[in-house]
């Protein structure tokens, strides 16, 4: 029987390169903010509601306490918060 993939990774620095680059804060009770990385080459805290790219601003919090979000929701989330309009974007393949 194959192994099975873990659901999440807890530490950033050990998660291979996915895409599109959101996180979330692995240590928080209610999830109200995403956390990605920009095209810029930052990260941003927005909420996580429809069009929270929209209200980013730059995250200075722990990295060690992010964990990726899977591929396949990653992408839904970018579309809904409209991580892909304007002059910075959230990353992606």
């Amino acid at each position: 029987m194959p192994a099975l993939e873990p659901e999440i990774e807890t530490n950033v620095a050990t998660v291979p390169e996915i895409e599109p680059k959101l996180y979330y804060a692995d240590k928080a009770i209610f999830l109200i903010d995403w956390i990605a990385e920009g095209t810029d080459g930052l990260l941003y805290l927005f909420p996580a509601v429809a069009g929270g790219w929209l209200r980013r601003v730059q995250y200075a919090g722990p990295c060690a306490e992010l964990a990726p979000v899977r591929p396949e929701k990653a992408r839904t989330i970018m579309w809904f918060v409209y991580g892909d309009v304007g002059p910075v974007t959230i990353v992606s393949g």
